[in-house]
């Protein structure tokens, strides 16, 4: 049960109490809560939003028992507060409590009289006609007026057929009415249609649903006496009255600005007249309403910005004004366009004047034109010249270009196309042109001709590069050239291996690719077709071809690259390359150029994932004996205390489950391997157990593997030059070497039998980092002294 809060007031505490009060719950806003505060007396009180203060502690007038329309007064359940109110009245010395005082209405206080009895000083000889105690204001009261009469008929109802109240007004004016009403039939009850209000002073007052109305815009006279006050409201029933607009539901959402909800149920408007013509029910303004408020209704859900409601005469000449200014702006648009062809005419004219031996003198003065772009223009001069479009022949370097520009971006050479900006040939045309070249498995000669042009223009150090090349996975098919008989889908090494079969079905197809190390160029330079990876022995075979291939053109390889696939492993073995700590080479003579080392690789990134799905699959890695285990599960342990932190609080917020619960296409991917082992994971290790996680206990050495495996990452990943390793960069090339070092280390902990083999990484995945950190060292050191 609600309790008051007041000291000494025991609303709330008894059940059995009858007495009929009403508590009022502490205001929200904080000014006024401190205000009731510092009223109510009591020491070291804290009020608050939860507390309660009964009716008892306010002045009549500061409370609300009435919802009131118009004339019509209806008593609430539970009583409100006024604006404002303060508790000013408590139990205890008188002292506590304080008198309100409230000044009355400017229109009250012009006419107020103070009401004290003034004494009258008359002569003793006067006749007594008044007492000496006399009340001025009662013996100046007029009593002959319209309330009086209402008040004093003894049979009202026979003149007057309407129901009226006698009601009293709530300001500190003391004020009685009479309130006669007419009643119309509503959904539910019965509501007041008109009402006419006669007070004690005399006054007359006309209201419409609860809406005061001048008697000027009806025009009825108040009545003097009885008799013609029941010929006002004879007057007033004939009057046809505005019953609004559409009903409140169709349009819950409405605006205030433009309509508000009658006591009827309906939208009116709030320049509503309140009378119309006899036989209408909606004054012009409320027949109206729907339709604005429909409009309103569409641009709402249209997402459109609400428009200014315009009378029709408004709305054209606002339309006409716009398609003015539109009309306006095509016309100075096609005129612009108008100039600009012949613009263009007068210069076409004027190139196709000039002579094709001309042009190619002044281009050949332009000395930072490069060749394509020598042939694009004389390919622009050349189109000008032509009328008809499809009698344009093209030459044989604007032909390559083209036809490179649509291999390497079809949708590209589609836009330029169609939008004329080149002059280039329709993709029917590239096509055909595509479809004559003879396109093969192995070590295309042809090609290597037209690539030793590109080369002839590089310069010492771009022609320097890798080898790189991999196996991918085709799907089985096969395909008849029915120009010359033959199939496609087969094996096919072309006439680099010999004595290589064509029978069966190629499920794999081995890409060669060249990587310049001066610069950005790269180009593949041969492919084959084959059932199942190619052999490691075949494999070493094709290696030491494109290596002599590429030296004929002018390529320096200096280094292959590939992944630790079990066929490149034997590759290795073949070509003399040993990733063991006794017999370490990383190497192997150049065919062609005697005393030149060809540096192996293999694909770090590959090695990178390698490192984590032994972690992931084994659960437990272990460095040395005396350590603590390198456990899956503390990365796990983590992400569970991590998440428990909202978003912008997490230390590791890329983090998902997919990281830590990997499927096999998860395990392939390379960015769910780099966040695991980042350095932020590592400092988030740390930061928890600091926080005392129980299941966090003895992470260290998984924290430290990780920071290893990641700032060994960032050595390595170096795609920018200010980043590459230097001569005197003394630092990077020691981070390599101490990596190295761990790794040789952990291997002879496995080795002489102080950790399982479980607990050390597989031989191909060490194997393959030792013989990249060497070579990654020793090519460095060579690139570096020999060409900078």
């Amino acid at each position: 049960m609600v309790k008051c809060c007041v000291v000494g007031c025991s609303s709330g505490y008894y059940k059995n109490n009858t007495e009929k009060i009403t508590q009022f719950s502490v205001p929200k806003d904080e000014k006024l809560r401190a205000i009731w505060a510092r009223a109510i007396p009591r020491d070291n009180f804290i009020l608050s939003e939860k507390h309660f203060v009964c009716s008892k502690h306010f002045h009549e007038d500061e409370i609300i028992r009435f919802w009131q329309s118009g004339t019509i007064q209806i008593p609430y359940k539970q009583f409100k507060l006024k604006i404002g109110a303060v508790p000013s009245i408590f139990p205890g010395p008188k002292y506590l409590s304080k008198t309100l005082k409230r000044r009355k209405d400017p229109a009250i206080r012009k006419f107020d009289v103070p009401s004290k009895k003034i004494k009258l000083s008359i002569p003793n000889n006067l006749p007594n006609y008044v007492d000496e105690n006399v009340d001025v204001l009662e013996q100046c009261s007029n009593v002959n007026n319209l309330f009086n009469e209402i008040a004093n008929h003894d049979n009202l109802s026979s003149i007057i057929k309407w129901p009226f109240t006698l009601s009293d007004s709530n300001n500190d004016v003391k004020e009685q009415s009479y309130n006669f009403v007419s009643l119309s039939s509503g959904d539910s009850f019965p509501i007041v249609e008109k009402a006419i209000k006669v007070s004690n002073s005399g006054t007359i007052t006309f209201g419409i649903f609860g809406k005061e109305i001048s008697n000027t815009i009806i025009n009825i006279t108040p009545g003097e006496n009885i008799y013609s006050f029941a010929e006002n409201i004879k007057e007033f029933e004939k009057l046809s009255v505005c019953y609004g607009g559409p009903r409140a539901e169709e349009f819950p959402n409405f605006s205030s600005n433009l309509c508000t909800k009658s006591t009827t149920g309906r939208l009116k408007h709030n320049q509503c007249i309140q009378v119309v013509k006899i036989g209408s029910s909606s004054c012009i303004r409320c027949a109206r309403l729907r339709n604005v408020l429909y409009m309103q209704k569409l641009r709402i859900n249209s997402n459109k910005q609400k428009l200014i409601q315009l009378s029709p005469t408004k709305r054209n000449a606002s339309f006409r004004r716009i398609k003015n200014n539109l009309q306006k702006n095509f016309n100075r648009a096609k005129k612009k366009v108008t100039d600009l062809k012949l613009e263009l005419n007068n210069v076409q004219k004027e190139m196709s004047k000039i002579s094709d031996y001309s042009i190619k003198e002044k281009i050949d003065l332009c000395e930072n034109i490069n060749e394509s772009q020598k042939t694009l223009i004389l390919e622009c001069f050349t189109a000008s010249k032509v009328k008809n479009t499809k009698n344009r022949r093209y030459s044989d370097n604007w032909l390559m270009l083209c036809l490179l520009f649509n291999i390497r971006s079809p949708s590209a050479y589609k836009y330029l196309r169609n939008s004329a900006l080149l002059p280039l040939p329709h993709p029917k045309t590239v096509r055909r042109h595509l479809s004559l070249i003879k396109s093969t498995c192995g070590f295309d000669e042809d090609f290597l001709k037209i690539l030793a042009k590109k080369v002839d223009k590089m310069n010492s150090k771009e022609k320097h590069g890798v080898l790189l090349f991999d196996s991918i996975n085709l799907r089985k098919s096969i395909h008849v050239n029915s120009s010359n008989l033959t199939y496609l889908g087969l094996e096919d090494y072309g006439n680099d291996i010999p004595h290589a079969g064509h029978k069966e079905y190629a499920d794999h197809a081995l890409v060669f690719m060249f990587q310049s190390l001066g610069s950005n160029f790269y180009q593949t330079i041969g492919c084959f077709a084959s059932k199942s990876e190619v052999k490691g022995v075949v494999l070493a075979k094709l290696v030491l071809k494109a290596i002599i291939l590429l030296n004929n053109i002018g390529i320096i390889i200096d280094g292959i690259v590939c992944d630790g696939a079990s066929t490149n492993r034997k590759m290795w073995s073949e070509l003399g390359i040993n990733g063991t700590q006794e017999g370490m080479k990383n190497y192997f003579e150049h065919p062609t150029i005697p005393n030149k080392r060809v540096y192996a690789f293999s694909d770090f990134i590959h090695l990178f994932k390698c490192v984590r799905n032994r972690l992931y699959n084994n659960k437990n890695l272990r460095l040395h004996s005396d350590s603590e285990s390198v456990a899956w599960g503390y990365y796990k342990e983590v992400f569970k205390e991590d998440i428990k932190h909202p978003a912008n609080l997490r230390i590791i917020p890329r983090i998902t489950l997919q990281h830590l619960d990997l499927f096999p296409m998860a395990k392939m991917r390379v960015r769910l391997c780099t966040q695991v082992f980042s350095m932020s994971m590592a400092k988030a290790m740390r930061y928890y157990k600091s926080k005392n996680c129980l299941m966090l206990k003895g992470s260290d050495e998984t924290a430290n593997f990780t920071e290893f495996w990641n700032n060994l990452f960032d050595n390595l990943n170096r795609n920018l030059p200010w980043q590459g390793l230097k001569i005197d960069d003394s630092e990077g090339f020691q981070n390599l070497k101490d990596a190295l070092y761990y790794i040789d280390c952990w291997e002879n902990e496995m080795l002489c039998g102080n950790i399982s083999t479980a607990e050390f990484l597989t031989n191909q995945t060490a194997e393959g980092l030792r013989v990249t950190l060497n070579s990654t060292i020793d090519l460095s050191k060579y690139l570096l002294e020999t060409c900078d």
